[in-house]
């Protein structure tokens, strides 16, 4: 027993055609909205707040590019609320004297409610608050 098939070989209408490149369209636009759409916002890193805290303390240094900052052991961040932490750590930094020093310091850091900004909320370095 043969099965035969039979296609179709007359043209595409116009009427065809057209809901062809209809559903073509839709289907890209549906692809880009998909694609170019924004991701949902979600938190920074513990690391990323210490990098933000790192670049506030900076701000308030005497030679900041000769900051040298601990590792992930000698840092703590805090989360206070959704959008706002907490970051205890120390540098090592010229002074005016050009002298190498530690000073540890206390930053608080807000976001905005997409995490897209940040500021310092309070900046205390050598128990002197700055902000």
């Amino acid at each position: 027993m043969w099965l035969t098939v039979k296609f179709n070989t007359q043209p595409a209408t116009k009427k065809q055609k057209t809901i062809g490149c209809v559903s073509l369209v839709v289907i890209i636009v549906a692809i880009a909205v998909l694609l170019l759409s924004p991701s949902p916002a979600k938190p920074p890193s513990e690391s990323l707040v210490y990098a933000h805290a790192q670049l506030i303390v900076e701000d308030y240094l005497k030679a900041p590019a000769t900051a040298k900052y601990p590792g992930s052991d000698g840092y703590t961040v805090t989360k206070i609320n959704d959008y706002e932490y907490t970051v205890a750590s120390y540098v090592d930094s010229e002074n005016s004297f050009g002298a190498i020093v530690r000073s540890r310091f206390v930053v608080g850091i807000s976001y905005n409610e997409d995490w897209t900004k940040y500021k310092a909320t309070s900046v205390i370095i050598d128990a002197e608050k700055y902000l």
